[in-house]
């Protein structure tokens, strides 16, 4: 088990029941391993039942700020939105 498919898991089982009133920004950080993370955010959004997840893929290297100003900015609606079904 991947460590994005052990968080999602623990996500989905601690925070999943909560009538879809969350919503997950997953920031990721370039291609390798990109194509199985969709389709781990996919199965969890159709486990969940929810449409609350949002991937953002960024180029570059790893950062945990310019991650966290682009999660933000996503959520202001002001950052370009690119979905797991992408």
């Amino acid at each position: 088990m991947t460590r994005a498919q052990r968080f999602l898991k623990h996500f989905d089982e601690s925070l999943g029941k909560t009538e879809n009133k969350l919503h997950l920004t997953v920031v990721y950080f370039g291609i390798s391993g990109l194509t199985q993370l969709k389709s781990v955010i996919n199965q969890t959004m159709k486990r969940m039942d929810a449409k609350n997840m949002r991937l953002l893929e960024l180029s570059g290297n790893y950062s945990w700020a310019h991650g966290i100003h682009a999660g933000a900015r996503n959520i202001a609606g002001t950052f370009r939105k690119s979905g797991p079904r992408a």
